[in-house]
């Protein structure tokens, strides 16, 4: 009845790290204290995990996460704040539920810089150089055992190659490539590059032979270079050829002007399987261009690189031979360049992702985007061949500052969000489902909304939390909660609900909202979830009470931190604030079945006004003696499903309900009298 539509959970400013399911994909990044979890195809929130959940005393620290890895084969995350690492794994049973996994304390002053995590292998760069760690049970406790250690310049990033066979470290002071021995700690090359390094990824093919290693580098001037294995000394790696951003562009001076583009491999374990269903879908007698380059890929095995310029063209090449034994020339060359504007404004990162059977998912961040990529019209260079799934929320600058509560307009149409340093103001759009930033505030006391969330007034006062007609106070049992009538009188009281909540779950939170029939709601917000009261109607057959609780918002199960408040807003929508995260529930959601009830519909249902057949209402007129309205509404609903196609009901006039029964007055003289409930005849015959 209620649906999360939209999470305000923060922006990643980096990289994201990738976690392929067989049934989804996830992305997570560092926002404040914390790593959101989204799924990659819809950007739609799967978990927050918060380095409290592993160390306690972290909530009173405004620490955030400084570096994040993902192990893909243990399925694994792991985060570092300081010197603290914390990991989480993913259930085996449910994709979407996190545990805590294990956790990692260095020594005081050396705090972490870099991470990376692969099968149970865990590479920590810190400040005083490169450690390794192997997972180990002790004490039937997951713990973090160190293997050695290795006194580097500062790493900046850390990759194990793909066989674990090697790791690969940068250094933000200088433009080395340092590569050790995963088993032994021995530096085994230091490879110079001409600018700094920002990008390192290896390599991994099934037609390599033992450990040899393949390394591609990115420099600051987007430069691609592709290292392989010396074939007397497969250990050690020899530069074989350098992309540049114009070795694919024919000479136009616009684009030589550029000073930046972004590159990026496309996984082969990504990319076959959707070439590969493709082409089993085609005929070879009546092959287009398109599919005889995915069959020339595929065949030849070739190496895909997308490369995005600063006017937001795509550039699709191809590197071949690069599997080739003995080792070869590789030779480079362009597929396809679309047109400027593909992808605007340009991101920092890009990511390929598995996505259906002939199409994949690109991820990009920042700013943060899902779209859809149809393979073939990505060879042929179309602009359409990318298609837009979902985009996350602007970067601000208060983000990650705790929310400390709301303060919305009369109508609800805007609300200010007031955190620990600052705040916005915001506005309801989409029919409740989305919300738009208008403004924001360094520093206030008190917030007024104004104009539909349009204005702002800040001023110095004391806080006033909302009231309504309820009322919270204490109990020797925990807290009791009433509910009241403002239209009292002398045949009530005015009490309309009583119910007392324990102790150990205290109410932090209530606010009002009213249907479009008048009908009342009351959210009743608790530590990590919000229930939501409405009034149910009357019957003469039953005692339940006059509230009771028509749905529940639970945000324990994917967020760990507490509400900080909750409110509502025009359209029926609801928002939640915990920690420096909002929230934002509405009557409608794409995933919802046509067939189930808005909240406010439910609320009508058990509570608002009644159709006129309804048995309720028939029994009512009944008890007021109106037989003649029943028998007029039977004898029309029984005409309507004889001769009408579609039930349509057209309510009666309230005169109708008004109006002094006829009644007909009966002779009596007329009347034959019994003296026995059966006359004699009745009697004999039984």
């Amino acid at each position: 009845m209620l649906y999360l539509t939209r999470a305000f959970v923060g922006c990643p400013t980096g990289p994201l790290n990738c976690l392929v399911l067989p049934r989804a994909t996830f992305i997570a990044y560092p926002t404040a204290d914390a790593v959101v979890v989204l799924d990659a195809s819809s950007l739609a929130l799967v978990r927050v995990l918060a380095l409290r959940e592993v160390f306690p005393a972290s909530q009173h620290t405004n620490a955030a996460v400084s570096c994040l890895a993902v192990d893909p084969a243990l399925k694994i995350i792991v985060a570092s704040v300081g010197t603290h690492i914390a990991a989480w794994s993913l259930s085996g049973v449910h994709n979407n539920i996190f545990r805590v996994h294990s956790s990692l304390i260095l020594p005081d002053g050396d705090i972490v810089t870099a991470l990376d995590c692969r099968s149970g292998l865990l590479a920590v760069g810190s400040q005083s150089g490169l450690s390794i760690f192997t997972l180990i049970l002790e004490n039937d406790l997951l713990t973090w055992s160190k293997k050695w250690s290795a006194s580097v310049t500062i790493p900046y990033s850390v990759k194990f190659a793909p066989t674990l066979a090697y790791i690969a470290t940068t250094s933000s002071v200088d433009t080395q490539v340092r590569v050790f021995s995963t088993a032994s700690g021995v530096q085994t090359q230091a490879i110079a590059h001409p600018r700094p390094v920002s990008g390192l990824m290896w390599r991994y093919s099934s037609a390599l032979r033992g450990d040899d290693p393949v390394l591609f580098t990115i420099t600051s001037d987007s430069v691609l270079r592709i290292f392989l294995p010396v074939v007397d000394s497969p250990h050690r790696l020899q530069l074989h050829l350098a992309i540049d951003p114009f070795s694919s562009l024919t000479g136009s001076p616009r684009f030589r002007t550029g000073s930046s583009s972004k590159i990026v491999w496309l996984d082969r374990d990504i990319i076959a399987p959707v070439i590969k269903n493709l082409l089993a879908r085609s005929t070879c007698d009546n092959e287009d261009m398109e599919m005889q380059k995915l069959r020339e890929i595929e065949d030849e095995k070739l190496d895909l690189f997308v490369r995005v310029l600063e006017d937001g063209s795509t550039i699709l090449s191809v590197v071949a031979n690069i599997d080739r034994k003995p080792p070869t020339l590789l030779r480079y060359f362009t597929l396809s360049h679309s047109p400027p504007g593909t992808i605007y404004p340009p991101p920092s990162h890009l990511y390929f992702l598995p996505r259906a059977e002939t199409t994949l998912t690109l991820v990009t961040s920042p700013p943060l985007r899902t779209f859809e990529i149809s393979t073939v019209t990505l060879l042929s260079g179309r602009a359409d061949s990318l298609q837009l799934c979902a985009a996350g929320s602007e970067k601000l600058s208060q983000e990650e500052s705790k929310i400390s509560h709301f303060v919305r307009t009369p109508a609800g149409r805007g609300v200010a969000v007031v955190r620990a340093d600052g705040g916005e103001t915001w506005v309801v759009t989409d029919g409740g489902t989305n919300l738009a930033r208008v403004e924001s505030w360094a520093s206030a006391d008190h917030v007024v909304v104004l104009d539909g969330g349009q204005q702002l007034e800040m001023f110095q006062s004391s806080e006033n939390k909302k009231k309504e007609l309820h009322e919270v106070a204490r109990d020797p049992d925990g807290q009791e909660l009433t509910i009241w009538d403002s239209n009292e009188s002398e045949f009530a009281s005015g009490l309309e609900h009583r119910r007392i909540f324990s102790a150990a779950e205290p109410i932090n939170d209530l606010d009002w909202t009213s249907t479009p029939d008048n009908q009342s709601i009351l959210a009743v917000g608790f530590t990590n979830h919000i229930e939501l009261l409405c009034q149910q109607r009357k019957t003469y057959f039953d005692e339940d009470p006059g509230w009771s609780i028509c749905w529940r918002v639970e945000l324990g199960n994917f967020v760990p931190y507490p509400i900080s408040d909750s409110i509502w807003l025009a359209n029926g929508s609801f928002l939640v604030g915990a920690g420096h995260q909002m929230f934002l529930y509405s009557q409608s959601s794409r995933e919802a079945d046509m067939s189930t009830y808005s909240l406010f519909e439910y609320v009508a249902r058990v509570n608002g006004p009644l159709q006129d057949y309804h048995p309720q209402m028939l029994l009512q007129c009944l008890l007021w003696g109106k037989l003649a309205l029943v028998k007029q509404i039977i004898v029309r609903m029984a005409q309507m499903f004889r001769t009408a196609d579609q039930f349509y009901w057209k309510p009666l006039p309230v005169e109708d309900y008004l109006q002094a029964e006829q009644t007909t007055q009966f002779d009596a003289n007329h009347c034959k009298s019994y003296n026995l409930l059966f006359d004699a005849t009745s009697a004999t015959e039984s």
